[in-house]
């Protein structure tokens, strides 16, 4: 996702009440596959303020590591929440590091059917409980 898709996506620009406000959506997790986003101030201009000095204080957003990270491995910008930790974003997680997020036999089922596995794999057992 390049720069202009993510302010696309992420910020919204509001005039009103003598100001401008710069609001940055937030994602967050409730939970295994459960994101929550959230709409927060993330910068206050005067409400003199100039298209380019707003394109400029976006572009600065952009840049914020509170809001938003470059991927060491893709080099692509992501928006906090969609980062595995400090320097890899969630898909190059999944596809470098073998991490899995959300269903874990929806995403093994996923990996079985693909034919790299089915070649180099043996197929999954059901593990069963013992009975008491």
């Amino acid at each position: 996702m390049n720069d202009r898709e993510l302010r696309r996506q992420f910020l919204r620009i509001e005039r009103g009440g003598g100001r401008v406000r710069l609001l940055v959506c937030e994602i967050h997790w409730d939970g295994p596959g459960n994101s929550v986003s959230a709409w927060v101030v993330g910068q206050h201009l005067p409400e003199t303020a100039t298209d380019a000095e707003v394109n400029t204080a976006a572009s600065k957003i952009l840049e914020d590591d509170q809001y938003f990270r470059v991927c060491v491995e893709c080099n692509e910008r992501n928006p906090l929440g969609w980062m595995d930790d400090e320097q890899i974003c969630q898909s190059c997680a999944v596809a470098n590091h073998g991490i899995v997020y959300g269903n874990l036999r929806l995403q093994l089922q996923r990996l079985e059917s693909t034919e790299y596995f089915r070649a180099t794999l043996p197929p999954c057992k059901r593990l069963s409980l013992p009975s008491k």
